[in-house]
């Protein structure tokens, strides 16, 4: 435990993480994303207006703590493997959107949900991995649900969510740990994962259900 601990400790300041198993980009990109595209094109709750937004009234509004009108003109936030609708509509257009997720433009063009699309900003049709130096420090609220265990290189997310966070910034994520099944590869390391939050953040909330080990965080960045 030491050990992870001070890998975890030392991952952030020296701007890298651990690699991810050499094999595992290759399975995520030919298997659980394949799987993800055609579950998004089937029938889901995100084609239902107050199916969707009732989860987010859930998860922003009741576990979050936040108000539509939270946050300002001048304030980013950002949404890590945003799906096929935008959770950012629950908040109020005058704040900075940004949208992160490799099958973006693929989803885009999913008749029932491209209209919410149509009219948004910041759309970065990339992986959650890839780190994007103009958001670093910036972000108000980072968002992350359900969405670790779908990756390549979930500590690279990790590192990212802490790097874009500005100090005493909210970071919101949830996450399978346990796999099961095409889509959801798990988190192979969970020693690792909770040494790196609890070193790089202020855990405020934190649930925890049973299925598959499913927890949700609510945490400030130190």
């Amino acid at each position: 435990m030491a050990e992870t601990h001070a890998r975890a400790a030392t991952t952030a300041g020296a701007g890298s993480a651990p690699d991810a198993p050499a094999d595992r980009h290759a399975e995520w990109k030919q298997v659980h994303q394949r799987y993800e595209l055609d579950f998004h094109r089937g029938e889901n709750f995100r084609w239902d207006d107050a199916a969707f937004m009732g989860q987010w009234d859930e998860v922003f509004g009741s576990f979050c703590g936040l108000r539509k009108d939270q946050f300002a003109a001048q304030d980013v936030i950002v949404d890590l493997g945003c799906g096929s609708r935008p959770a950012f509509d629950w908040f109020d257009a005058g704040c900075q959107k940004v949208h992160v997720d490799p099958l973006l433009d693929r989803y885009r063009e999913i008749p029932q949900v491209a209209r919410f699309w149509r009219h948004a900003r910041g759309l970065l049709p990339w992986p959650a991995e890839r780190f994007v130096p103009v958001l670093e420090g910036r972000c108000a609220f980072v968002n992350c649900w359900n969405v670790l265990d779908h990756t390549y290189d979930w500590r690279r997310i990790l590192l990212n969510l802490w790097r874009y966070a500005r100090e005493g910034g909210l970071v919101c994520l949830s996450t399978d740990l346990e796999p099961h099944g095409p889509g959801h590869p798990g988190i192979e390391d969970p020693c690792f994962f909770w040494e790196f939050l609890e070193s790089h953040f202020e855990i405020e909330e934190r649930r925890e259900h049973y299925i598959h080990r499913e927890v949700a965080l609510r945490m400030r960045r130190r």
